[in-house]
């Protein structure tokens, strides 16, 4: 009888889950280990992934590593608008960043905002920078923001991407201080050829399709009489009035027509 050859079944190999801030994790996993703006390091014999930021300085962060002293909510966000002929570029991508105030008095902040390596300061568009905002080195810094109680503070910008940016993951990380010490960060990455572009056209083109919609819908209403539609609609007791006396309604504005006529 013919012998079949062994063939050993192949052990799959484990899918390692990217550990979020208090879990175990593996180190072994390099910057993968555990979420951006994480990293898996020794904490009391386990390891755990923690803020970056409470590894060279556990003083600022509460005792599970995972948050701030005296934290101040900071949350960045991306979107993608189209190109048009001022911002020649494949596409522009929005950035929003968002603090909150959530103590009793108010606060005055510095942000900064750290671009991805591969955006230059060029392709930052300047116009489009809120409350002051300056670019220098890759990084973008807003000083002397005064925050009032229980308020929130909202920034955003743009960015021009050229070449194959759209199509690449790009990483951004934001930082909040107060009086020098960090309060709040947040980082994203992002595709932004993944984003929905929100623009029709260009912002010039959207203005006139929506001043031509507003004309022909005047026409048309006016064509077709649907404003006295919408009179009979709000002023029951005239149209039934005119259902009544539509004969007398006719003589009247013949009489009126004949009137102005100087008939």
């Amino acid at each position: 009888e013919a012998c079949v050859p062994y063939t050993p079944t192949p052990t799959p190999t484990p899918t390692y889950q990217i550990a979020d801030c208090g879990d175990p994790c593996d180190p072994a996993q390099g910057s993968s280990a555990c979420v951006v703006g994480h990293t898996c390091t020794d904490v009391n014999g386990t390891n755990q992934c923690v803020l970056n930021q409470c590894v060279t300085n556990p003083a600022l962060c509460e005792a599970d590593r995972c948050s701030l002293l005296n934290e101040v909510p900071l949350t960045k966000s991306a979107r993608t608008i189209c190109s048009d002929s001022n911002t020649p570029a494949n596409q522009i991508a929005v950035f929003t960043i968002v603090a909150q105030n959530d103590q009793a008095v108010a606060r005055t902040f510095t942000i900064r905002d750290t671009l991805d390596s591969r955006i230059t300061d060029s392709m930052v568009v300047q116009a489009s920078l809120t409350n002051g905002g300056t670019v220098s080195g890759g990084v973008i810094t807003w000083q002397n923001l005064e925050v009032p109680a229980n308020g929130t503070l909202t920034l955003s910008y743009q960015v021009a991407l050229t070449g194959n940016l759209p199509n690449e993951t790009l990483s951004n990380s934001v930082l909040l201080l107060e009086n020098g010490v960090e309060r709040g960060q947040d980082s994203i990455q992002y595709t932004p050829g993944l984003l929905p572009c929100t623009a029709l056209i260009s912002d010039e083109v959207d203005r006139i399709l929506i001043a031509a919609a507003l004309i022909l819908l005047g026409f048309s209403m006016y064509t077709f009489k649907v404003h006295y539609q919408i009179g009979d609609l709000l002023n029951p007791e005239g149209a039934y009035w005119k259902s009544k006396h539509k004969a007398k309604a006719a003589k009247f504005g013949e009489k009126i027509s004949k009137t102005i006529d100087g008939r």
